[in-house]
């Protein structure tokens, strides 16, 4: 027969309270579990800030930053395929583009089609 004070867990061999050891000593642990992962963060995170204040990161011009555009391929509804490119090489397309797409009208005007 369990009296007040044992433990409610069956097979579990110690006598405690709400405020006994063994409720202590679960909370010790359930804080070291809690508290380490935060402390170790903000260790982390303050070597990060003074990492910044040390040195800043040397800012790029616009031209030299990348771009990025999501495009579909042909023929996929679901498929997406992300580009990265600087603005002068997105120019580089886009120039590419329009001269194959100006040649395409000149063949087809030369071969006749309507």
């Amino acid at each position: 027969m369990m009296r007040g004070g044992d433990a409610l867990w069956s097979g579990m061999m110690m006598r405690t309270t709400w405020y006994g050891s063994a409720v202590r000593s679960g909370l010790a642990g359930v804080l070291l579990i809690v508290a380490a992962p935060s402390a170790f963060t903000l260790a982390a995170a303050g070597a990060t800030m003074a990492q910044r204040d040390e040195a800043p990161p040397a800012a790029t011009p616009p031209a030299e930053r990348r771009i990025c555009k999501r495009s579909a391929p042909s023929g996929s509804l679901i498929e997406t395929r992300r580009e990265c490119h600087t603005r002068a090489e997105w120019d580089q397309i886009a120039q590419a583009g329009r001269a194959a797409g100006q040649d395409m009208v000149e063949r087809a005007a030369r071969s006749g089609a309507q």
